[in-house]
């Protein structure tokens, strides 16, 4: 009811044009990383034999790190846009888009035991027209590529830039380049974060199911489901990954409903609320870590959907295993997986053992804050069974895991991301 079909392609399409915008134009990238020849010894030039070649974004440097960008398009964030260096927030009024509201300085990547480094929520500076998202990003880039950290490859994401200068500067930095100022940013909510589960019909009358797939792994009976799947839509339809591990099936006519449910039954795919089996394993997100990742101390895909699985048989004593509840786990501090950003999160500091977050929001405002270091499975348990007790006895109506911790006084309420280091309110 939201979005319609027409207006997600619209979005889509100036996506699409932002991306399209702030690509490099050098052939830089493939003179380093692209080779030819048996040997791959000779490295290759593709833009041809100019001296000079033109980059009106990036100049002769280039950016200090990465840049990420994300839309989203409320009440669902499913993009974790605060996690982000530039985001755009889609701003609809009576089914049509205004515009987008435009937050900079996100990123959840840091270093154990080095306190110059720590997770940070981007800010929203302001708001643009749809036809302007494209030179906004721009600006955003250059700003990021004239001010940022070149000296430490630790300080230099885009989110460091913004902390040191702050966002208001960052802002007025943007708008001297853009030639005129942003708008106030315009009301907006978010209600969600993860993936919808099951049969939504759009507006093109054409239906959609989103699938739980585990820490995003398609194995086992789900792989061979959705290959006999996309063998009966061949020549409609589409399969989708997701933001946070999820499938979805999209654009499945009103005759083939009822053979891709049959499949799903058949092959026991997780699709429903009945289905799914928890609110926990609706929503836990996990990076690949041990053995794929060299970066990871501990374990993370393949260790969470345990630790979960322990987990439900406690909140369904105590009455709350299909609520809701974000965890995520990552092996490391780089956060692929976001946990800084989940009501219960995880992060490596050795095998078997990991720092406790807890107290982050549900839609994606707030970052968790530190509980308990180095923890094993059963202190994880044995700490957060109470916690589920007292919070299905004595929750507000309609309070989420991480507000009820916050109010409870377990852990502080972690505002900003320069007070991460800061030692919890127990």
């Amino acid at each position: 009811d939201v979005c319609s079909k027409e207006l997600h392609q619209e979005i889509l399409d100036y996506t699409y044009a932002i991306h399209d915008h702030c690509l490099p134009r050098s052939g830089a990238y493939h003179e380093i990383f692209l080779m030819q020849g048996d040997d791959m010894a000779e490295k290759t030039q593709i833009m041809g034999s100019i001296p000079v070649e033109e980059e009106p974004l990036y100049g002769l440097t280039y950016l200090p790190r990465k840049f990420k960008v994300a839309v989203a398009i409320p009440p669902s964030n499913d993009v974790d846009l605060f996690a982000h260096c530039a985001g755009f927030i889609a701003i609809i009024e009576h089914g049509k888009l205004q515009g987008f509201n435009v937050a900079v300085g996100g990123g959840l990547g840091f270093t154990h035991n080095n306190q110059k480094t720590h997770p940070r929520l981007a800010d929203v500076i302001g708001f643009c027209r749809p036809s302007d998202a494209k030179y906004v990003c721009e600006c955003i880039l250059t700003v990021a590529r004239d001010f940022g950290d070149r000296t430490g490859r630790k300080h230099a994401r885009i989110k460091y830039t913004v902390e040191d200068y702050g966002a208001e500067w960052y802002r007025e930095q943007v708008e001297d380049r853009l030639g005129f100022k942003l708008e106030p940013a315009k009301p907006y909510r978010f209600e969600h974060r993860g993936d919808f589960h099951g049969w939504v019909k759009g507006s093109d009358g054409l239906w959609n199911c989103g699938l739980l797939v585990p820490i995003g792994r398609v194995k086992d009976s789900s792989r061979v489901c959705l290959r006999k799947i996309a063998e009966e839509l061949r020549g409609e339809g589409a399969i989708r990954m997701t933001c946070n591990q999820g499938v979805v099936l999209e654009g499945i006519s009103e005759n083939k409903k009822a053979t891709v449910q049959r499949l799903l039954n058949e092959y026991k795919v997780m699709h429903s609320k009945e289905t799914t089996v928890s609110g926990l394993r609706r929503n836990m997100v996990a990076c690949v870590a041990l053995p794929t990742c060299p970066l990871a101390f501990a374990e993370a895909e393949r260790y969470l959907p345990t630790l979960v699985e322990r987990l439900e048989a406690v909140t369904e004593r105590c009455g709350i295993s299909q609520d809701d509840i974000v965890i995520r786990m990552t092996g490391c501090p780089n956060s692929c997986g976001r946990p800084s950003m989940a009501e219960i999160g995880f992060i490596g500091k050795a095998p078997g053992t990991y720092n406790m977050y807890l107290g982050a929001d549900f839609v994606g405002h707030r970052l968790n804050a530190l509980f308990a270091e180095s923890v094993n499975e059963d202190q994880i348990i044995k700490i957060l069974t109470p916690m589920f007790a007292s919070y299905g006895q004595e929750r507000e109506k309609t309070e989420r895991f991480g507000d009820f911790l916050i109010r409870k006084k377990k852990v502080k309420p972690m505002t900003y991301g320069r007070d991460w280091w800061s030692l919890p309110e127990v």
